[in-house]
């Protein structure tokens, strides 16, 4: 598999996209107290859930074809990351690695380690994917609140028991809409832009108790900007482990060559 496709196979985890619009359904009743009880206890799951450590398997479809990849994973709240993806062999075939200030890149392709400041477009340079690390974090955990999250409006899913709640924009800060099973399980996550087109639309699903927690085994995610759709899988988690800081930089050895980082390509988060 070519380096490249592998790495943005890899951190796939973090893409975002758009689907079929559904019907609005008629407005719950501001008595109704799903919405509120729901988005409160996803902002308790995010203040709960700190570290997590996964193994993956990621499919990936887009205009340059198809691939797939295994892949490790390794996050702190609030910007921590480490991704390894792993060839047919269990080598290691690429490595982002970052503390949250800088970044660490190793590509087998090429010598040595890259390494810079990280910046708001960091997952756009290494891999074509317009997040930022904080957002990466989020979708991965399945938290996607924010801080102080308030219910702006909600609203029934028609043919459905669940429903659609819109967070409060002028507290999130963006347009987001979060949709719940009939039982308060998150099951989309869709992000808008000022004129209403979905940037991130992810699906979460196959729920599995992981120490006493449900969480979500399969993520769905659509990037429509880069036209590319991947599944992610994961083949194992825990939650809340201990995660020793040294994991998320790539320590150097002495004959080893540091590469410094390439400019990067005009991209920011509030592009999108």
């Amino acid at each position: 598999m070519h380096v490249r496709r592998a790495a943005a196979a890899l951190l796939a985890l973090l893409v975002f996209g758009c689907r079929t619009p559904v019907p609005a359904g008629p407005p719950l009743s501001v008595s109704d107290p799903r919405p509120g009880a729901w988005i409160e206890r996803l902002a308790n799951s995010a203040g709960e859930l700190q570290t997590l450590r996964g193994r993956t398997r990621v499919s990936i479809e887009g205009t340059a074809g198809g691939a797939f990849a295994r892949q490790l994973l390794l996050v702190e709240r609030p910007a921590q990351m480490r991704l390894e993806v792993l060839g047919m062999l269990g080598q290691r075939v690429a490595v982002l690695a970052t503390d949250g200030d800088r970044y660490d890149l190793f590509r087998a392709e090429l010598p040595g380690v890259e390494t810079g400041p990280v910046h708001a477009g960091i997952l756009w340079e290494a891999a074509g994917l317009p997040l930022t690390l904080e957002e990466a974090v989020e979708l991965a955990f399945g938290t996607p609140v924010g801080e102080a999250p308030r219910v702006g409006t909600a609203r029934s899913i028609p043919g459905e028991a669940g429903i659609e709640v819109d967070l409060d924009r002028t507290a999130q800060g963006a347009y987001v809409t979060l949709e719940f099973a009939a039982e308060g399980r998150l099951v989309r996550y869709v992000r808008r832009s000022p004129a209403g087109a979905a940037v991130l639309d992810a699906r979460y699903d196959d729920y599995r108790d992981v120490g006493g927690r449900s969480f979500a085994h399969r993520i769905e995610v659509d990037f429509p900007a880069a036209e590319t759709r991947a599944e992610i899988l994961f083949q194992s988690v825990e939650l809340n482990p201990e995660l020793p800081e040294q994991l998320f930089r790539l320590e150097m050895p002495a004959a080893s060559e540091s590469r410094a980082p390439r400019k990067p390509r005009a991209w920011s988060p509030s592009a999108s």
